[in-house]
């Protein structure tokens, strides 16, 4: 005996009829499909090596002279970090400022030059770095100067020195006190 099924099996062919309609506003399964593919596509992208271009900051060698009494009125003690700051990334980055927290009253990039045959500091504003290329902080030459030092620094000291870079952000360095 033959039984009959008032539904229709899952083999049998589609009917035709009319089309279902999406509801105004609802999402559409290919849009959303296409979106998720495009969002997926893009942090891969910038997970990979072969990303955007970002710079690779590396500080090497740092060191910083012992205090010393500053000359004029106010007496303060001053000290000068130097290091090498490469940049092994595929984009520039450029070195903002720095700052010994609490061990100095103002920390502050700057340049060694002569004017009229006088060695004189002034005032850096940010350093470049480019890409694949290395900035030399030294003695006559730029460096962190470190003004009103709260504590003599001696040879064999060490503190923290922190570099805010324009997009690599703060890196810390460990910085030994040593005779120049």
């Amino acid at each position: 005996m033959k039984t009959t099924s008032p539904h229709p099996t899952r083999s049998a062919a589609r009917r035709p009829g009319p089309r279902r309609r999406a509801r105004p506003g609802a999402p559409r399964p290919r849009a959303l499909l296409a979106a998720g593919l495009l969002a997926l596509g893009a942090a891969a992208t910038a997970c990979r090596p072969g990303g955007p271009p970002a710079p690779e900051i590396v500080v090497e060698d740092a060191w910083a002279r012992p205090t010393r009494a500053a000359p004029g009125p106010h007496g303060g003690a001053t000290s000068a970090a130097y290091m090498t700051i490469r940049n092994r990334g595929d984009a520039p980055d450029r070195l903002l400022a720095a700052s010994a927290g609490d061990l100095a009253g103002a920390t502050e990039l700057h340049r060694s030059l002569i004017e009229e045959g006088v060695m004189r500091m002034r005032p850096a504003d940010v350093v470049e770095i480019a890409p694949g290329e290395a900035v030399r902080l030294e003695p006559g030459g730029l460096h962190v100067m470190l003004i009103d030092v709260a504590r003599e620094l001696r040879p064999g000291d060490r503190f923290t020195l922190s570099l805010t870079f324009e997009r690599t952000g703060t890196v810390e360095v460990e910085v030994p006190v040593r005779e120049m």
